[in-house]
């Protein structure tokens, strides 16, 4: 389908985050590395990382204990937490926890992950705000921000670039309609108390 689709007018005016740009990406990580994706990400990411609870999902009950998150779709509660249409996905298919989450955020900023000259132009880069950018919470250093879950999850988390200071704070939110043009307001609080926290942590 996305070869027919019509192509937008460019130059382009602004960002947006398109979920079939990190299929792509991970169908084209699978063919130059000759792996599935959990194999890559197991070696190159989770192993380096100490990220002993994070897997990318496959078909099938997710491992337990698992924070089990609903959504409410045609009046009737619905278990988001086990969805097969997440297995393998390059965008929403990795399960893992909020240690895990501060773990990788870690390695990344202190150059576990990258080199320090990678680490370097990818802070330096614009910010987006979606899944991970920098953002000036103290006078003196910048933070990195990183962003998950979806749906009926919600994870927020803040580390200054050296990595030396580190916050998080996730939600399993109450059951609604999926909307995902409408931020809920529990996510902008986790937002403002993660932010000012970090903020605190500059003093």
């Amino acid at each position: 389908m996305a070869p027919s689709a019509a192509a937008p007018p460019y130059p382009a005016t602004r960002a947006m985050r398109s979920t079939t740009d990190w299929e792509v990406l991970a169908w084209l990580v699978e063919r130059l590395r000759g792996k599935p994706l959990a194999e890559v990400l197991d070696a190159d990411v989770f192993d380096p990382s100490g990220m002993a609870s994070s897997l990318v999902a496959v078909p099938g009950q997710p491992p337990e204990p698992m924070l089990h998150g609903y959504v409410v779709s045609g009046g009737t509660r619905v278990d988001l937490t086990r969805d097969d249409a997440f297995a393998g996905s390059g965008d929403a298919g990795v399960l893992s926890t909020v240690v895990d989450m501060d773990r990788s955020l870690a390695a990344l900023t202190t150059g576990k992950l990258l080199s320090q000259e990678s680490w370097k132009l990818m802070a330096a880069g614009e910010p987006y705000e979606v899944g991970m950018y920098t953002a000036d919470l103290c006078p003196v250093t910048r933070h990195v921000l990183a962003s998950g879950g979806g749906g009926p999850y919600a994870i927020l988390s803040a580390a200054t670039e050296d990595g030396r200071q580190q916050v998080s704070v996730t939600m399993a939110l109450p059951s609604s309609p999926l909307d995902s043009a409408r931020v809920p307001a529990l996510v902008q609080r986790m937002e403002e108390a993660l932010h000012a926290k970090a903020a605190a942590m500059c003093r």
